[in-house]
């Protein structure tokens, strides 16, 4: 009996102390407004080398990247991809315009899955390849294999 009423009083207690740690936790939200005018990018593809035309050997690097620019009532959805050697040049990018809105830290993009679903994240810490990391904002969402795509905040 006294064993049972011991059982009985530390589920108590974990319980209790559960649910205040779970009422300590603060979440973070944000507002339509604070999205308006930002621009969030994110790598989703990178290649480096060297090709050769049979004369010459040149040094390349093709990166491909898609960027979220927020407007009031519209965000503009970019894909861009940019290609550089010591031969050539170019900077190609698509884009189209859609309607969003916000719920909660969710991001929603009416009539576009293509990156599932977007997750507003504040304060995330990002590396750099050269090791360098900073505090940014982030969306996170999946590109078409299932993978984490992480939006990174830029400020031009």
């Amino acid at each position: 009996m006294k064993i049972n009423k011991l059982i009985i009083f530390i589920l108590f207690i974990m319980t209790n102390i559960t649910g205040c740690a779970q009422s300590n936790l603060t979440k973070t939200t944000i507002s339509k407004d604070s999205l308006i005018g930002k621009t969030f990018e994110a790598e989703v593809q990178g290649d480096r080398g060297r090709e050769s035309d049979g004369k010459s050997i040149s040094h390349f690097s093709e990166t491909d990247y898609y960027c979220l620019r927020f407007e009031k009532d519209s965000v503009e959805i970019m894909y861009r991809h940019v290609y550089r050697s010591n031969i050539q040049q170019s900077d190609k990018s698509e884009s189209k315009t859609y309607n969003w809105n916000l719920k909660n830290d969710e991001i929603i993009i009416e009539n576009f899955s293509e990156y599932g679903k977007l997750i507003f994240k504040a304060d995330q810490i990002y590396e750099t390849r050269s090791g360098f990391r900073f505090k940014t904002n982030q969306i996170i969402g999946k590109n078409k294999f299932g993978d984490d795509l992480m939006f990174n905040q830029k400020d031009y």
